[in-house]
């Protein structure tokens, strides 16, 4: 497997939280040796097993979680004279993450695609890091978003169809696709206020 070694001495570029509702560890993308890191895993699993694409689920930095990097952040601030905000800064080392993982997939095997599958509410998602404007609008980052939206279509909070409404219309660059994600763990829950209970055709409609 790729260098266990690597791993064992890279908890320097590991984000280890607890918000309370949920707690593990998470990559620091901030880290040119994290990213690299993470290619290798891919490109060990492209190169040797028949995969039809690479898809990456919705964690990239911790939600409520502003302290976890604080070195990393003030370390990049003293070495320049503009320094991004740190939500800016976060999404910039995300981007850069997602950008080196298609450009070398697609380098290695251009038939692989690689796709992201994020939080289905977009208010969510720049909390996290995640530039879904950029990643859609711009070629060169993801051949697909799938994005979870596992709302019912009572859902107080946020409804299936008023969710699937904003993501149909963010602008998107001519080679992506988007596939809808669905929640069939919810069907017979009590999740989004019971309102699953209502119907037993729910995923069906949607």
């Amino acid at each position: 497997s790729t260098s266990d070694k690597v791993w064992q001495n890279a908890g320097q570029w590991i984000i280890k939280y607890d918000n309370g509702s949920f707690s593990g560890q998470i990559i620091d993308p901030g880290y040119p040796e994290a990213r690299e890191y993470v290619i290798k895993v891919l490109m060990e699993i492209i190169n040797n097993y028949d995969v039809d694409g690479i898809q990456f689920d919705d964690y990239f930095y911790p939600e409520n979680a502003d302290n976890v990097d604080e070195n990393q952040y003030n370390n990049y601030k003293e070495s320049t004279k503009k320094p991004l905000s740190k939500e800016a800064w976060r999404m910039k080392n995300v981007n850069t993450l997602i950008n080196e993982v298609y450009t070398t997939i697609h380098k290695c095997k251009d038939n692989v695609v690689f796709g992201i599958s994020p939080q289905g509410n977009l208010n969510n998602n720049k909390a996290l890091g995640a530039d879904i404007k950029t990643w859609c609008e711009k070629d060169g980052y993801i051949d697909y978003i799938a994005p979870q939206i596992y709302f019912s279509l009572d859902n107080p909070q946020l409804t299936f169809e008023d969710c699937l409404s904003e993501w149909i219309k963010l602008e998107k660059h001519s080679k992506l696709s988007m596939y809808i994600g669905l929640a069939g763990y919810k069907a017979s829950s009590t999740y989004d206020e019971g309102t699953w209970q209502d119907s037993d055709d729910i995923l069906k409609t949607e």
